[in-house]
């Protein structure tokens, strides 16, 4: 059996990240600063569906540290959660450039916001249908200043900084003020655990390489320590993706603000919903876009791409659910695997009340966006929506590069393309953690590289076609040489 040797750093990542230390003290990540204030960190998954709240034990801490992998071009989230015994007034952190000998990524590639914990109606996380008297405490926006939004404990409330001045949320025509470009100094209360979103962009020029840099902290004007960073860039820009089975563009259908992964649909956007009716077989033929609000069986995509129209998943979650870690999951892996063309979002800020969680006697306020004056504010779950996104493109290209393979002469790499192939057809039955998938594709994308030396790089970089040309003859002797296959 051929063996394919997976780099160490991606091996030790892979088996770290998918390991949460269950209920085990976390390892303080900070490197103490001799007699300055005594912080502690630990890293935790970023779009965990456990809620990060300021009496969080540590059980959902992971084994590593700030470590990510990404394509050049791609984007990487990390979560922190710091905490002090003491109470500390203005926390600070100052973020390092990232260095691999002589190459050298910017501090800004790393911006880190707050994970804003406040009130949202008694069903928060879960659904959208509302519970508005029973306001519980639910881990949701991402500032940088965490002055922005206040919560009022007796109340049970929020107030939003809105001209200068915090307001209810509840109050009409609300306008909330913009956030700040940079993280901004913010409080610690003794004891309590505040959650950190860390999101690293990689400049689609950057070097590959490993690079290191580290967090610096300061609390209240004292050292409090720092914190390694470690980046490895990968040597490959990610092409657009495209569906699994129909070779069309996969396309997230957004209004505008959720990131340059999305689109707004064409000004000839005529969809139908899919049903199980005699008007829907009647007229199915006549759209060339098909929505599916629940989730549809392979049975029922067939005969939409038989028909060359479109299948887009409009099935729940639905903007207003706060748990990241069902949108990551259904609207990247299971999507893609599952067949459909792409994603279909109506809308990401609530038309009605974006900011009052009771504006409305049934549902709750359906915003993965909250407006500002002149911008928005992202959520967990717009972020891992965009972490969805970047799991298509990874399983996309690897794809890709399997289809490649099995044009070639030699047997012993048809194989290597049948096996990449079989193990996305595992994972749509199996349903691991979208980590391990990510990371997983990543280590059978660098298997499937080395077969064909003529890669598609330059076609992904200039947005060329999505085919990957054929292995050369050399890449035989790569599939004979390989010795671990990818997990």
């Amino acid at each position: 059996m051929n063996r394919f040797l997976l780099p160490l750093s991606l091996l030790l990542l892979s088996i770290a990240m998918a390991a949460p230390r269950s209920g085990a003290a976390a390892t303080n990540l900070i490197v103490a600063a001799g007699d300055g204030v005594a912080l502690t960190a630990y890293c935790t998954h970023p779009f965990d569906a456990r809620r990060i709240m300021p009496d969080d034990d540590g059980a959902s801490a992971l084994a590593t540290g700030l470590d990510a992998v990404a394509a050049r071009g791609a984007s990487e989230a990390l979560s922190l959660v710091v905490r002090s015994p003491a109470a500390v007034q203005s926390l600070s952190i100052e973020v390092a450039d990232l260095v691999a000998g002589d190459k050298t990524l910017p501090a800004n590639i790393i911006d880190i916001r707050i994970v804003k914990v406040w009130y949202q109606s008694g069903n928060a996380w879960f659904t959208e249908i509302a519970d508005h008297g029973r306001p519980v405490l639910v881990p949701e926006l991402l500032l940088h200043n965490d002055n922005l939004v206040r919560t009022d404990p007796k109340a049970r409330s929020n107030l939003v900084l809105s001209k200068g001045q915090h307001l209810p949320c509840t109050q009409a025509g609300l306008v909330a003020d913009d956030d700040a470009a940079t993280l901004q100094p913010f409080t610690l209360a003794a004891g309590a655990a505040r959650q950190l979103f860390v999101g690293i962009t990689v400049p689609r020029d950057a070097a590959p390489g490993y690079y290191t840099g580290r967090l610096t902290f300061e609390a209240d004007g004292r050292p409090a320590g720092y914190m390694p960073v470690a980046l490895r860039v990968l040597p490959y820009v990610l092409p657009p993706p495209r569906a699994r089975f129909s070779d069309r563009p996969f396309v997230y259908y957004a209004p505008a603000g959720l990131g340059s992964f999305t689109t707004p649909p064409p000004s000839d956007f005529r969809p139908i919903t899919f049903a199980t009716t005699p008007d829907y077989r009647q007229q199915a033929h006549l759209h060339k876009v098909h929505l599916f609000t629940q989730t549809a069986t392979l049975r029922q995509l067939e005969p939409v791409r038989a028909i060359g129209a479109m299948a887009l998943d409009a099935a729940p979650p639905l903007p207003g659910i706060e748990n990241p870690a069902v949108w990551r999951r259904k609207k990247g892996i299971i999507a893609f695997l599952a067949g459909y063309d792409g994603i279909y979002l109506a809308a990401i800020t609530d038309p009605v009340a974006p900011w009052n969680e009771a504006g409305r006697p049934v549902y709750r306020s359906r915003s993965l966006l909250y407006p500002t004056a002149t911008a928005a504010l992202h959520t967990l779950a717009s972020e891992a929506l965009r972490a969805a996104a970047t799991d298509v493109a990874y399983l996309s290209y690897l794809h890709t590069l399997a289809q490649g393979l099995l044009a070639a002469d030699d047997h012993t790499i048809v194989v290597e393309g049948r096996r990449a192939l079989a193990w996305t057809e595992d994972i749509s039955k199996s349903s691991p953690a979208p980590d391990t998938v990510r990371l997983d594709a990543i280590a059978w994308i660098e298997r499937l590289r080395q077969f064909a030396p003529s890669r598609p790089d330059a076609l992904a970089c200039t947005g060329g076609t999505h085919a990957a040309p054929p292995p050369t003859a050399t890449a035989s002797a790569a599939v004979k040489a390989a010795r671990m296959p990818p997990p």
